[in-house]
């Protein structure tokens, strides 16, 4: 894969809407992660870059085939070759690296954002009900957006890629009314990739474990194929589906055409190679489906697993009745730590392909949402298979360690790093992921726990859910003797005929299947049954039977951010905004408790010599070169806080030196600017007084 970096500076204040609002206060806003810092979707880049495109072949048609080619044609099988990722700020690794929970969210949104107001005039007048308040990016800040596209394209499609890039002038709403004026750049982003992917033994076979950091929110498409829900993990299948474009595109194969390549139809298309579902990751351990059979009190600070049997209930006014559900990991000492994977919900608007008024078509312009994994969140999963399949996998991530998955991953959506987990030994044995295996004797009773869902199919081909089939598929030696399922719907997509799959009866997983072995001596190690074993289903673990009370749920914690491992860029801005706060709530205050305010007249000529002056020197000045003498003993007295005869009694207190001195110690240490913000709250103050008394004062008795 190439990669580039395509950077927009704005020239003026930006408002890329992300079709919400905020709290009925802000009617139109743009895009937040979690901890306040803002980004641009990538779709808004993309879609104005198409824009520019369509504006070169208005001149010049001969691209008509390279573009078609970049951002492809809408309902065809095969997605255009660029990918643009979502805009951060520049240097935004340190920026989020630097971020403490010193810093709250509205301070960091504060810094980067503006509001703006705006209403509907007619005959001079703003319409009742017209107000309307939008939130812009701030003009200067830059934002750095990575974008992608194979090797395997010639200089042309590039080259094409500029002239697009380079004539981008404007994006975002208002851009005609003086806003979304922006500068683009295109310029090398390489990428480099020092994490290894080490083999490991996994039975028979070979595999490599690898950590997935969402970069931009995924959305994983929903088990039963609805089209806006999302998957509280990554099935294989869409790791099947990221692989497999990057082996299409390393070797230039047509999307149609590639199942004829024989080695890609063995990895992708015939199971040779096993993709497992990736599970949420955090703490440097696994999440898997909890049991259900671990139950808890509604209070849930109890727990208790029942595949042994019902324990007798020692609190029956907080009886033991509620499936924990959720992922979780069991520590040494059988502590349960859940998570919930984090989620947000994007909303979009189809623009209509007509957008001249009164000819858009009805079925255009269709408004609708997204459910998506939160970016920043990690996932752990597995690809097993033969060696010589797993280094071929390994070499598409060479050069890039980043992939594409899940739904609407050309732009704003589906980013995510991969890393190599590293190679453990113990006792000269690798336990990188190791199998868990149960020696079983006759009489010795274990659990299946399913950790993806599983397909069960009879020996006519007809799916099931019924369990006496994993009896067959074990063996006459094992027999069921209790069970804790549930079942659920799973269905797919074939991409080559634009089909989806028939939908399939499953076992949900989390559902528990207890066994009785009946032989002389075996075996029992974790994996996978029955069918559509390379995408992820049917994946289970082996355990022994734990005690009832053998599980306590940890404490929960509030999570606080991490302490910075560094200064933050913030920092600096931070204080900034905490003083001009501090200086708007002061000079407030300060009108609010003059007694003798000036005139109207002398408060402005105080605040228009202090915007007009870049530090106290040439305030000073301004102030010292009044001509009237009331006039500017009342100025100074206002801007210096003291009172008029504090000047007129010693004349050698109007001396620059003098009165500089005044004004700095006015200031309590803050910069001239944070000064100026100050004075000009207790102006406005000052006028608010008075016009509310005149209002009074002009009220009928």
């Amino acid at each position: 894969m190439l990669n580039k970096l395509i950077t927009v500076t704005l020239l003026s204040d930006l408002c890329p809407a992300s079709g919400d609002g905020f709290g009925g206060y802000v009617d139109t806003d743009v895009c937040f992660e979690d901890n306040g810092l803002p980004f641009i979707p990538g779709k808004r880049l993309k879609g104005v870059l198409r824009e520019c495109g369509l504006d070169i072949l208005s001149v010049d048609d001969s691209y008509a085939g390279i573009f078609k080619k970049l951002f492809g044609e809408p309902g065809k099988l095969t997605p255009g070759e660029i990918t643009i990722g979502n805009g951060r700020l520049e240097n935004y690794e340190a920026i989020k690296e630097g971020l403490t929970e010193d810093f709250h969210r509205s301070e960091i949104t504060e810094i980067y954002t503006s509001m703006r107001t705006r209403t509907k005039m007619e005959n001079g007048k703003a319409c009742d009900g017209s107000l309307r308040i939008a939130r812009v990016l701030n003009k200067g800040e830059k934002f750095e957006f990575p974008v992608t596209f194979p090797l395997t394209l010639d200089k042309v499609p590039l080259e094409f890629l500029v002239m697009c890039v380079k004539s981008l002038r404007g994006f975002g709403l208002n851009r005609s009314r003086g806003l979304g004026e922006v500068k683009c750049e295109i310029s090398d982003c390489p990428k480099d990739n020092d994490d290894k992917f080490p083999l490991s033994e996994y039975a028979n076979e070979k595999a490599f474990s690898y950590v997935l950091t969402l970069t931009e929110p995924v959305i994983s498409a929903e088990r039963s194929g609805k089209l806006f829900s999302c998957e509280d993990y990554i099935f294989g299948s869409a790791l099947i589906g990221a692989f497999a474009v990057k082996y299409i595109k390393k070797y230039a194969l047509k999307p149609e055409d590639a199942c004829l390549d024989s080695n890609f139809r063995r990895i992708f298309l015939d199971g040779g190679v096993k993709f497992t579902a990736a599970l949420p990751y955090a703490d440097g351990k696994t999440y898997f489906p909890a049991p259900n059979s671990l139950k808890s009190n509604k209070l849930g600070n109890r727990l208790s697993d029942e595949s042994g049997g019902i324990p007798e209930e020692k609190d029956p006014e907080s009886p033991i009745c509620k499936g924990l559900g959720g992922y979780i990991s069991i520590d040494e000492n059988g502590t349960v730590k859940k998570i919930v994977p984090d989620k947000s919900v994007f909303l979009h608007h189809a623009r209509p392909n007509d957008k001249s008024r009164g000819h858009a078509n009805k079925q255009d312009g269709e408004f609708y949402s997204y459910e998506a994994l939160s970016e920043g969140q990690e996932f752990f999963g597995s690809v097993i298979g033969n060696e010589s399949d797993l280094k071929e996998l390994t070499a598409l991530l060479k050069d890039c360690d980043e992939i594409k998955i899940g739904r609407s991953r050309t732009a704003q959506y589906g980013g995510a790093k991969i890393k190599g987990v590293k190679k453990e030994v113990e006792n000269g044995v690798d336990t990188t992921i190791q199998p868990n295996s149960l020696k079983l004797a006759k009489g010795d009773k274990f659990r299946l726990v399913v950790v993806t869902p599983l397909i069960l199919e009879n020996d006519n081909g007809v799916i099931s859910t019924d369990l006496s089939l994993l009896e067959r598929t074990f063996g006459g030696d094992f027999e069921i003797i209790g069970k804790f399922c549930g079942e659920t719907t799973v269905a797919g997509y074939y991409g080559k005929w634009l089909l989806p799959k028939a939908q399939s009866r499953a076992i949900s997983e989390g559902s528990v299947i207890v066994f009785k072995y009946n032989g002389e001596g075996t075996v029992v190690s974790d994996g996978f049954i029955r069918i559509r074993n390379n995408e992820g289903f049917g994946q289970f673990r082996a355990e022994a039977i734990p005690r009832a009370d053998a599980f306590t749920l940890a404490e929960k914690s509030d999570n606080p951010k991490p302490p910075a491992t560094k200064d933050s860029p913030l920092d600096e801005k931070i204080r900034k905004l905490r003083s001009e706060k501090e200086a708007l709530a002061q000079g407030s205050k300060y009108g609010e408790t003059l007694e003798k305010p000036p005139q109207n007249s002398v408060i402005t000529r105080v605040i228009t010599s202090a915007n007009a002056s870049k530090n106290f020197g040439e305030f000073t000045k301004k102030l010292c070169d009044i001509k009237q003498p009331e006039q500017k003993v009342a100025a100074l007295a206002f801007a210096a806080k003291k009172d008029k005869m504090y000047f007129k009694i010693d004349k050698e207190r109007l001396t620059a030196a003098h009165i500089q001195k005044l004004l700095e110690d006015h200031a309590k240490g803050n910069d001239y600017a944070v000064f100026v913000k100050y004075l000009s709250a207790a102006a406005t103050r000052i006028k608010q007084k008075r016009r509310s008394t005149d209002a009074k004062e002009g009220e009928p008795e």
